[in-house]
C-alpha cells in the first residue's frame, strides 16, 4: 500500500510537471503543495479515527473535518478562475457545516463524561472470541448484542485483586471462561435469559438474584460479575 501510495504521488508530481512546461497549466508543484498540503493531516485524521480509544478518535473527527474543508477551499482556489466559490463555500460551511461539527463535539464531550473509562469488548451480531493479557486485568465490560463473546481469563490475570465484569447480552450469549478454584459472585438481572455461574444456574426467568460458585465458600471471590441479559444467555464456567 504505501509503495502504491509514494509511486502516485510521484507520479502526480511528474504530471504537474510536465503540464506546467508545455504550457497546459500556470503553476508548479510549489504552488500545488502550498494549497493541497492540507492532506497530511487529513492523512493523520483518517490514522487517528482508526484507532479504538475514544479521545483519538474525535482528535481524528476534528482533524479530518477542518483539513477536508480547507484543502476543498484550496483546490477551488487552485481550479477557477475566480473567488465566487469560496465565497459560498464559506458561507455554507459557517451557516451549515460548522454548526453541525460543533453539535457533534459536544455529543462526543457529553458522552466521554458518562462513560465510566473502562474497557469495553463488543460482539454485535458476530462471534467473537478475545483473550485476557498475561498481566493483571482491571474492571471491564463485555456486550453481545445478536452475537456470541467468549472472555478467556487466563491465571495471570486475576491473582490479587478481585475484577469486576459488567456483562450486558441481548438476543445474545457472553461466555466468560475462567481459572479453577476461582470465586464468582454473580448480581444477575434476567429478563427472560439465563445466567449460569459454574453449574448455579438462576431460578427467576425474570427479576434479580445473587448467585454463587462453589469456590466461594471457601476463598473471597475474585470476580464479581453484574450481569444485564435480555432474552440472551451468561455462563461462567472452569476450563
Amino acid at each position: 500500500m504505501r509503495k502504491i501510495l509514494i509511486a502516485s504521488i510521484l507520479a502526480l508530481v511528474i504530471l504537474i510537471v510536465l503540464l506546467n512546461y508545455l504550457g497546459v497549466i500556470d503553476f508548479g508543484i510549489l504552488y500545488v503543495f502550498s494549497r493541497c498540503w492540507f492532506v497530511i493531516p487529513m492523512w493523520y485524521g483518517v490514522r487517528f479515527f482508526r484507532e479504538p480509544e475514544r479521545s483519538k478518535r474525535i482528535s481524528g473527527f476534528v482533524l479530518l473535518v477542518f483539513s477536508g474543508f480547507m484543502l476543498m477551499l484550496n483546490i477551488i482556489e487552485l481550479i477557477t478562475d475566480t473567488q465566487d466559490f469560496i465565497y459560498y463555500i464559506t458561507v455554507i460551511g459557517t451557516l451549515v457545516f460548522w454548526p453541525i461539527v460543533i453539535i457533534a463535539l459536544f455529543v462526543a464531550v457529553i458522552i466521554s463524561l458518562l462513560d465510566k473509562g473502562e474497557v469495553v469488548h463488543k460482539s454485535v451480531f458476530t462471534v467473537k472470541s478475545i483473550t485476557s493479557p498475561n498481566t493483571e486485568i482491571l474492571d471491564l465490560t463485555l456486550r453481545a448484542i445478536g452475537g456470541k463473546l467468549t472472555y478467556i481469563i487466563q491465571p495471570e490475570a486475576i491473582t490479587h485483586r478481585t475484577v469486576r465484569l459488567d456483562v450486558f447480552a441481548f438476543l445474545g450469549k457472553v461466555e466468560i471462561i475462567i481459572p479453577e478454584d476461582v470465586g464468582v459472585l454473580a448480581e444477575a438481572k434476567s429478563r427472560f435469559s439465563v445466567t449460569q455461574i459454574i453449574g448455579q444456574r438462576n431460578q427467576k426467568l425474570f427479576g434479580n438474584e445473587v448467585i454463587r460458585s462453589a469456590a466461594t465458600l471457601k476463598h473471597n471471590p475474585r470476580l464479581l460479575l453484574v450481569t444485564g441479559s435480555w432474552l440472551g444467555s451468561v455462563t461462567v464456567k472452569c476450563e
